[in-house]
């Protein structure tokens, strides 16, 4: 099931962006992030793998995150982290997990297309607020986290945006 979860969520959720590159071994990762590409920060290694960054608009950027058996004492897991590039600040959704313990399992991942169904309906502008909100709305548990260091997706598509956080090290490569 490792890794085809979250290759089948982006296929079907991240529109343009859907097929994993493994930035390690991929020759164009640094052409593509100092393009702004969102597919420079696709990831699969041992322990977790992430999505293409997804341009949220407004300074907002997501990308799915999924941890291997034994990486976060679950056997899988798998997340959407939204984030403001400006602050750190970040939604998380959790959207599965499967562990030992049934009474912590869950799969959620049916929810996200409602949850961003009722996001493109919205005329307000985005916030984390909203994002927790709507998702709570729709069923879909949402914490918030601070993010002491730039996500690449910040890097690479508002660089700009850096705010109090450690920048990435996606930087280095422009």
């Amino acid at each position: 099931m490792r890794g085809a979860i979250l290759a089948c969520l982006a296929a079907a959720l991240l529109a343009g962006c859907n097929t994993l590159t493994t930035s390690v071994l991929n020759p164009s990762v640094r052409e593509n992030f100092i393009a702004g590409e969102p597919q420079a920060c696709a990831f699969e290694g041992r322990v977790h793998a992430l999505s293409a960054a997804e341009d949220l608009g407004g300074g907002y950027v997501a990308q799915f995150r999924e941890d291997a058996p034994g990486a976060s004492g679950v056997e899988d897991y798998l997340i959407w982290r939204i984030t403001y590039c400006q602050s750190g600040q970040t939604v998380v959704l959790g959207l599965y997990r499967a562990g030992t313990d049934p009474e912590t399992s869950y799969d959620n991942r049916d929810l996200l297309g409602a949850f961003r169904a009722r996001l493109a309906a919205l005329a307000e502008p985005a916030s984390l607020d909203l994002f927790s909100e709507q998702a709570e709305e729709v069923g879909l548990a949402a914490t918030r986290a601070e993010e002491l260091t730039e996500t690449c997706g910040c890097a690479a598509l508002y660089p700009e945006m850096l705010g109090s956080q450690a920048p990435s090290s996606f930087r280095d490569l422009r």
